[in-house]
């Protein structure tokens, strides 16, 4: 393996061990932003010239026992209650970040 090789592993490994280290980082900022975000009711905001953060939500579905236990038909009865409204579910609020076209 010649030198240009093991620079390339070597950066790769450094920018991995950085993006999880980032990631974390963001993971933690991430619980702030959105609240500062909901005390501020604020929908979407401008971020200097970087971007702009967005709230946005998901439904996290909690189903009958009944259908736990029946795995073979599990994917057609989650449909059913779900359009039937027999399953409920708990919305996340979470932040959205797009980048501007600029600094892409």
């Amino acid at each position: 393996m010649n030198q240009q090789q093991k620079d390339t592993l070597n950066e790769y490994s450094q920018l991995k061990k950085d993006i999880k280290f980032l990631e974390e980082k963001a993971k933690i900022l991430n619980g702030q932003v959105l609240e500062i975000m909901q005390v501020n009711r604020l929908e979407e905001i401008d971020v200097s010239d970087l971007g702009k953060l967005s709230l946005g939500s998901r439904r996290k579905w909690n189903y009958s026992n009944k259908l736990k236990e029946t795995e073979a038909e599990l994917k057609d009865m989650k449909k059913t209650e779900e359009q039937t409204g027999e399953a409920d579910y708990q919305e996340t609020h979470y932040v959205m970040f797009k980048a501007y076209e600029k600094n892409q």
